[in-house]
C-alpha cells in the first residue's frame, strides 16, 4: 500500500470515534493508531460482517480465493516496471 492510502481511511475512522491517532514522543513522524471502545466493539463484530459480505457475493470460498488471486496478479501487472 502506498503510504498516502491509509491516511484518509484512518482520518475517517478517527472522525467516527473508532480510533485515536497519537504522534510519537521521541519522533513526531511516527503515528500510533489505537482502537477506541467503539473500535473494539466493531472489531468484535468483524467476523460476522465478513461472513455476511461473503454470503452476499454468491461465490464459493474457492471462487473468492481465485478472484482475489486474479485481482492481485492484475494489480501487480499494472504496476510500473
Amino acid at each position: 500500500m502506498d503510504t498516502s492510502t491509509p491516511t484518509p481511511l484512518i482520518k475517517r475512522l478517527e472522525a467516527l470515534g473508532r480510533v485515536l491517532r497519537r504522534r510519537g514522543e521521541t519522533d513526531e513522524r511516527q503515528v500510533f493508531v489505537h482502537l477506541t471502545r467503539g473500535g473494539r466493539a466493531l472489531h468484535a463484530k468483524a467476523p460476522e460482517i465478513t461472513a455476511c459480505m461473503v454470503e452476499g457475493t454468491g461465490l464459493t470460498a474457492e471462487e473468492l480465493h481465485r478472484l482475489q488471486d486474479l485481482l492481485r496478479r492484475l494489480s501487480e501487472g499494472l504496476q510500473p516496471a
